[in-house]
């Protein structure tokens, strides 16, 4: 087979088919594992979106402890403070109108 498909100027097609072909089969086999993945991941961003919120402070355990607290709810208690805080909304809308009025004026 190998001398026939010298003769007929067949080798380079046929190798370079099957290396096509390998890379193909390599790219579907680890697309279905990049499903696989992506499907547990997405279950376990839904499972901690959706679940009962935890206390700060058992988030911050399990933060130092590993790290993955993505997506989990938390909850807490305090008392927010108003003399303390700004709007940065506000001041960015204000920025924003003084530097229309400012550059129609010119």
């Amino acid at each position: 087979m190998l001398a026939t498909l010298k003769t007929k100027r067949l080798l380079w097609p046929t190798f370079m088919t099957l290396v096509g072909v390998a890379i193909l089969i390599g790219l579907g086999t680890w697309q279905i594992h990049r499903l696989v993945w992506k499907e547990e991941l997405l279950a376990n961003i839904s499972q901690r979106a959706h679940g009962e919120p935890i206390a700060l402070e058992r988030a911050e355990h399990l933060e130092r402890a590993s790290g993955d607290i993505e997506y989990l709810r938390v909850r807490t208690e305090g008392q927010f403070l108003f003399s303390t805080t700004r709007s940065v909304i506000f001041l960015r809308m204000i920025q924003n109108m003084a530097r229309a009025i400012t550059s129609s004026l010119r």
